[in-house]
């Protein structure tokens, strides 16, 4: 829900603070940037580091970007930032967290639930995300009923993004050893992976790129 209230007042708030659309651009695609980098990474090294202690990192990364909201207005500083703490700007999470926790539910729950358990996670992912936009007015809100500014409100609902994130850590702490595979020393090498197995995640990634590029096209048509 967080990702989507982010999603929806993160842009709007750069251009009150003054920013033009150039660096909104440039900070939202820091984010983005900064997430598929998180996310590459942990495809490789997630097992060696940890899945439990890997998600809480990115969570603490991600609290930590709400704070700098608050605190700093320096585009240069923002666009550095939005990269290290994988601020993400587009209201739709499709983080580095969200794919360990793709990869470990399946480890929760037996095969005839796996795709029961995954079209619900999707659901709920999604529908916290719809939500986290229709709140994207708490600013507006906050001001009305309060006596603070409205800058001083989307301090507020940065902190509560952060907080979000806090939260998360600490479910994250609890999580069963059950979402951990092999230890490093017993994991298969890279290079056990199959040909049939590469096939298909190309497949998939041709598929995903493809649906990007018709998202892309229908915006700019839009």
């Amino acid at each position: 829900m967080s990702t989507g209230v982010l999603g929806v007042v993160l842009a709007v708030y750069l251009s009150r603070e003054g920013l033009s659309a150039t660096w909104i651009g440039a900070v939202i695609a820091a984010g983005l940037a900064g997430s598929a980098a998180a996310t590459g990474l942990i495809s490789y090294r997630v097992d060696r580091f940890g899945r439990r202690w890997s998600l809480v990192l990115l969570a603490v990364l991600s609290a930590f970007g709400g704070i700098v909201l608050i605190l700093f207005r320096s585009p240069t500083v923002l666009l550095t930032v939005a990269f290290v703490t994988m601020l993400n700007g587009m209201g739709t999470d499709r983080s580095a967290s969200f794919a360990i926790e793709q990869a470990a539910i399946p480890n929760l729950v037996s095969d005839r639930q796996r795709t029961w358990v995954l079209s619900w996670y999707n659901v709920i992912l999604d529908a916290g995300g719809a939500l986290g936009a229709l709140a994207g007015g708490i600013p507006i809100v906050i001001q009305r009923f309060t006596a603070l500014d409205l800058e001083s409100a989307y301090r507020w609902v940065f902190a509560g993004y952060s907080l979000a994130n806090l939260i998360a850590l600490g479910l994250y702490v609890f999580l069963s050893d059950q979402i951990e595979i092999l230890k490093p020393a017993q994991a298969a090498p890279a290079g056990a992976i199959t040909a049939r197995t590469k096939t298909i995640v190309r497949r998939i990634s041709a598929l995903f790129a493809l649906d990007a590029f018709g998202g892309g096209c229908a915006a700019e048509i839009a």
